[in-house]
């Protein structure tokens, strides 16, 4: 019978169920593709987790995998495969039928008064600020002593509406917003599975049905309480597994744990029920300060929970009463395994086998047991051969040692295999960072010792040289340890923020507000835009706060972005952003909440993770540094801090371009304007000033601006630059402007040059008054050698302590040196400019009549004095002077000289009390008196409609309306009417506008000579043609004007003279010549030659005649220019010589040639005799 029945079961184990037999149709492709992947063939190799993982990996329907589960576990419930001795009892029950969880019954629903007292009992300390109602209706609630969540949740209607000014609307609210939270309480407790209800409900549970309920879950709780053997913790373990299945995802809350074990579960990031249930006991103690007393607690809330659910699924009580029974039967049957000892007649027909005798099983009698020994044995012997299995059984202690090396071998390359699967998640660009960053991350996460696990990994330096490493590992619990790490090394770290925003997220107007205040909008501007009050938006910051400090992934956060920044201990938020999700909202909570592991610093705008260095120290040296810097500069600056400092680089580099802006290639402090830039380029390439009037100077500043600071919008007009660099530089000569660096004067003699100014008693003081009295000690002491370089570093030194002005400095606003010389001509008249100049040391003669001039009251005298006009002695009848110039000036303007003579006629008393005897004085006494009423032009006194008073505007008005004047006549016209005149030909020449010169004698008017421009033109071709090649004409060579246009009058030199300066002057030159006063003797030049004086002309026609034809001496120069008409005939004798050839000998008459011809710069003789033309 046993026999039999053995047959059967051999039969059954040959004949697995294949997947794709029973899973076929088209809708089953992903599963069979996903069995195919995982290598499993047949029904019995699937797994509860493989359904997950097929649901998860291909996103089909949860019914679907269902469907899949049902059809699966009922194929596997028509192989009564017997239990073997190594099954555990979580295969068993995963052979049995597995239904969906959802077809059974739920958990008894309590009452909805039980449910209010369970969550109010829940939310009684929680303060009622932090619900989200109306202010009014929360102060009207706390009026009457509602203070927390918990006393609202037990108000009744009745009690709401006997509240002072609450009204209908705001009671009407409260109860939805209990009831909410009710149901959202007892819905995480699984009370309230489906389950709706209100306050004015009137189908609720009977107390009798909520007892009967709680009797019937007593009941089933107590029949399934799970002990401490090793069955049930199969069991359980089996349980947790299907719970995780089954999508019961709670916090943890549900498991009702004290805090400490709650707040130890949270801070290893394990926060549902799912995540607890599958924790082994390893892990958990795993945790940071969580112990064996802790450990139990968890334990037994696992165990409570389970409980719960069976009692909520019939399924599962059926299933364990069954399971129990099973499992009995498999201890009994291991025992029995464990005694058994080898029969006579197995022990035969096992040698028989080895020795080849093969027999039928079926001829003997052999139990159960023996016939599964039997199968080992064949299964053996095909595995391991016959000679080899035969060494086994005849040494069975040998074989042990054999085996236990064995396992130990594949122990440990399985634990390899492990070890370079997890390695290979790793992604890619992690791999060559860093690894103690990472370490010291995960053991803050996990609570692990950060010792073990660096010893562990002691030559690792990145996370790429774990390869190598994982070969040398043996010890188990580092075994554990660096799976772990490995595995977590794969996932995405930047999830780590994942819990933050959980309870962020819940509500859209928490996070609304955090981004708004990490934008740095004030609280004034969010409670207008989100319609709250201030103090509400500080709760709502402070609830964040409070709940965030409680999450240990916060704290680690800035851990983990230096990790991924391959332990970078300085964050920037550009950096952050690289690692994170919501970086700006972190970023904020992150400065606001202070920490012992990270500071902020708002000098750098970063955070850094080390407190080797004092931020405030190194800020003090980076502010220290010069106010400019090149880019070639700040690389050797920053380096130099960074190693006597020991700062990290990126601080630096943070920290400076905080401090410092960059334009261009110059990094500076502070906003660089246009001054800042243009003295900086005046310091660093204009060392000895820049003149600013140069046009070549400025573009080469220019040049240097764009190269510096890049093309900035600047005029192109040298102008706009002038004023900036004036107004940044200091005055270093006429036109040169210097940086203020490069003067080095003492304070010492700045000192000493106040003190003379101050101790003079004077208003005013000239800077050339200045610099004569310290010219030597300025010119050896500061190397300042002008009056300019003075002026400048007193503006730069004094600034506004006094008044500058052009040429000096004042004590008082608008009193320049003018003034001082007035005053001191007032209190000196008269004063000649000896005491001036002795006065006013260094002030030129030139500065001092500028000066005066500027001085109404101030008269010029003779011999160079002047008086003041308070000296003057005046009446009323001596104004009547007035009608006697404006008599003289009626038709042309007046000397002083003429004047003088009138004034002996009409007012001598005038002049006698003013003792005025000489026209310059009158003029100046005359001019005081008269200047708004005609105009004075020294000696020329005329009316105001005569703008421009000159000797020529004088003579032209005394010749008005004469068409032509014999030369004499208008010299006597002069004296007559005291117009002075150096010479006769300047006169005449003078008057070269109005009047032409036709001959020795004439002037003609230019309105009597008939010239046009047909004329002008031959006149100008004739004259071109007549100077040729030469590039020179004497007039003497033109010896007819036969061809000449007719003028009127005839051509002589003069006239031709006339119309060449007055109407060719753009094409021809004339140029004197200085040996021979005759007009003959001048020559006209073409202007294109470039020939502007007699002496370039003659080295001109030198160069040109000796390379045509050389000379062989000075004396044949000198004979050609006087032939040529350059020399006069005296420069050169000639006389014959009574020799026997009768030639003829030359003698040069050196004070008749000009010095320039025989200069040896210009011709010399060289060492072979030969005559050099330069």
């Amino acid at each position: 019978m046993a026999s039999n029945e053995n047959g059967k079961y051999m039969k059954n184990i040959g004949n697995r169920l294949p997947i794709s037999g029973y899973f076929n149709n088209p809708e089953y492709s992903q599963f069979r593709e996903y069995c195919a992947d995982s290598n499993i063939f047949f029904i019995d190799e699937l797994q509860p987790y493989d359904y997950v993982a097929f649901r998860s990996q291909y996103k089909v329907d949860n019914e679907f995998a269902r469907v899949i589960r049902s059809k699966v576990e009922a194929l596997k419930s028509n192989l009564p495969i017997p239990v073997s001795s190594t099954a555990s009892p979580a295969s068993i029950l995963c052979d049995q039928e597995f239904e969906s969880l959802s077809d059974h019954d739920e958990k008894p629903k309590p009452s909805w008064e039980q449910m209010v007292q369970v969550a109010a009992d829940a939310h009684m300390k929680t303060p009622l600020d932090d619900l989200e109602i109306p202010t009014r209706i929360r102060h009207r609630l706390m009026s009457v002593g509602v203070t927390t969540i918990g006393k609202m949740l037990l108000m009744k209607p009745e009690e709401l509406r006997s509240i002072g000014f609450l009204g209908t609307h705001s009671i009407d609210l409260i109860l939805a917003v209990s009831e909410n939270l009710v149901n959202q309480y007892n819905n995480q407790l699984g009370h309230n599975r489906g389950f709706s209800s209100n306050f004015n409900k009137v189908d609720e549970p009977t107390q009798n049905n909520t007892e009967e309920a709680v009797t019937s879950i007593e009941k089933q709780s107590n029949k399934h309480q799970f002990n401490e053997n090793s069955t049930n913790k199969d069991i359980i373990a089996l349980l947790a597994q299907v719970v995780c299945q089954d999508d019961i995802d709670l916090t943890l809350d549900a498991l009702q744990l004290s805090a400490r074990a709650h707040h130890r579960l949270e801070y290893a990031g394990i926060n549902t029920v799912v995540k607890v249930l599958m924790a082994s006991d390893d892990q958990l103690l795993g945790i940071k300060h969580l112990g064996n007393s802790l450990l139990q607690e968890i334990q037994d809330a696992k165990n409570r929970f389970l409980q719960d659910y069976i009692a909520q699924n019939p399924y599962w009580q059926e299933k364990l009463n069954g399971l129990h029974l099973e499992i009995e039967q498999h201890n009994q049957s291991i025992g029995t395994n464990a005694n058994l000892r080898l029969s006579n007649h197995l022990r035969l027909y096992i040698e028989d086998i080895l020795l080849g005798n093969l027999q039928q099983e079926n001829e003997f009698s052999f139990t159960l047991p023996e016939s599964q020994i039997i199968k080992k044995v064949t299964e053996s012997i095909e595995v391991l051969g016959l000679d080899l299995f035969t060494q086994f059984y005849k040494d069975p202690e040998q074989t042990q040692s054999l085996i236990q090396a064995l396992q130990a071998f594949n122990h440990q390359l399985k634990v390899q295999n492990d070890f370079l699967e997890l390695f290979v998640a790793i992604p890619v660009s992690r791999r060559e960072k860093k690894i103690q960053p990472f370490i010291k991350l995960f053991c803050n996460i996990r609570g692990t010792a950060e010792e073990d696990l660096s010893q562990a990994l002691i030559t690792c330096v990145t996370i790429n040289d774990i390869q190598d490493q994982i070969y040398s590992i043996f010890d188990n619990r580092i075994i554990i340890i660096l799976k772990r790490f490995l595995e977590w090394l794969s996932s995405d770290i930047s999830k780590i923020t994942d819990p933050i925003f959980a309870e962020i997220n819940e509500k859209d107007r928490v996070k609304e507000i955090l981004a708004c205040r990490a934008r740095g909008d004030t609280l004034e501007s969010i409670s207008e835009v989100l319609g709250v009050t201030r103090e509400r938006i500080r709760q709502i910051e402070a609830k964040v706060f409070r709940n965030i400090n409680t999450q240990k992934c916060f704290r680690n956060l800035l851990n983990a972005v230096s990790a991924e920044l391959d332990g970078e201990t300085i964050i920037t938020y550009a950096d952050f952003q690289k690692v994170t999700t919501e970086s700006e909202i972190l970023w904020y909570l992150l400065r606001k909440e202070p920490s012992d592991e990270y500071v902020f610093d708002k000098k750098s705008d970063c955070f850094y993770l080390t407190s080797e260095f004092d931020p405030d120290s190194i800020y003090d040296l980076v502010s220290n540094l010069p106010k400019w810097i090149k880019e070639s500069e700040r690389e050797i600056l920053l380096s130099d801090i960074e190693k006597k400092n020991n700062v990290p680089g990126k601080y630096l580099n943070l920290l400076f371009g905080r401090v410092y802006q960059q334009t261009g290639t110059i990094w500076h402090q502070g906003k660089m304007n246009r001054g800042s830039m243009y003295s900086f380029i005046v310091k660093h390439y204009f060392p000895n000033g820049i003149q600013i009037y140069d046009a070549n100077e400025m573009a080469r500043f220019k040049k240097y601006l764009r190269e510096e600071f890049g093309e900035i919008n600047c005029s192109e007009n040298d102008r706009a630059f002038w004023g900036i660099i004036q107004r940044t530089c200091i005055l270093y000569d006429r036109g040169v402007y210097i940086h203020p660096s490069k003067v080095a004067i003492s304070d010492e003699l700045v000192n000493r040059i106040e003190i003379y100014f101050v101790e003079s008693g004077r208003t005013s003081m000239a800077y050339h008054e200045l610099f004569d009295r310290f010219a030597d000690e300025l010119l050896t002491q500061a190397n300042i050698s002008n009056r300019y370089a003075l002026q400048g570093v007193l503006r730069d030194r004094w600034g506004e302590k006094y008044e500058f002005f052009r040429d000096g400095i004042s004590t008082k606003e608008g009193y320049k040196v003018t003034q001082e010389i007035e005053s001191y001509i007032r209190s000196n008249s008269p004063v000649s400019k000896d005491m001036l100049r002795s006065t006013f040391s260094g002030i030129t003669e030139a500065m001092l009549m500028q000066n005066i001039a500027r001085i109404p009251s101030v008269i010029l005298g003779d011999t160079a004095t002047f008086i003041h006009s308070d000296q003057l002695n005046l009446t009323d009848n001596d104004y009547s002077i007035r009608n006697v110039i404006k008599t003289l000036t009626e038709d042309s303007p007046v000397t002083a000289s003429k004047l003088l003579e009138a004034l002996y006629h009409s007012h001598s008393d005038f002049l006698f009390r003013n003792d005025i005897s000489t026209p310059n004085l009158l003029f100046g006494v005359l001019q005081y008196m008269f200047s708004d009423e005609f105009s004075f032009s020294r000696p020329y006194i005329s009316s105001l409609n005569i703008e421009n008073i000159s000797k020529r505007e004088v003579i032209l008005s005394l010749l008005d309306g004469q068409e032509s004047i014999d030369i004499a006549d208008l010299v006597t016209l002069c004296e007559e009417n005291h117009v002075s005149y150096q010479s006769t030909t300047l006169l005449i020449s003078s008057m070269d506008d109005a009047f032409l010169r036709v001959d020795e004698n004439t002037l003609i008017s230019i309105t009597c000579v008939p010239i046009t421009d047909e004329k002008l033109d031959q006149i100008k071709n004739l004259l071109t043609d007549a100077i040729g090649a030469k590039g020179y004409l004497i007039i003497k060579a033109i010896d007819n004007y036969i061809f000449y246009p007719d003028l009127v009058y005839p051509w002589t030199p003069y006239l031709l003279c006339s119309i060449i300066d007055k109407y060719l002057a753009d094409n021809f030159r004339l140029i004197n010549n200085p040996t021979n006063r005759n007009i003959s003797s001048d020559f006209i030049v073409d202007t294109r030659v470039g020939i502007d004086s007699y002496e370039d002309l003659v080295r001109s026609a030198i160069r040109t005649e000796h390379r045509r034809e050389p000379f062989k001496d000075l004396a044949n120069i000198v004979l050609w220019l006087v032939n040529e008409g350059f020399l006069a005939e005296k420069a050169v004798i000639l006389k014959e010589d009574h020799d026997l050839f009768n030639s003829t000998s030359i003698r040069l008459v050196n004070r008749n040639i000009p010095k320039f011809i025989t200069d040896n710069s210009f011709l010399y003789v060289d060492n072979f005799g030969n005559l050099i033309v330069q």
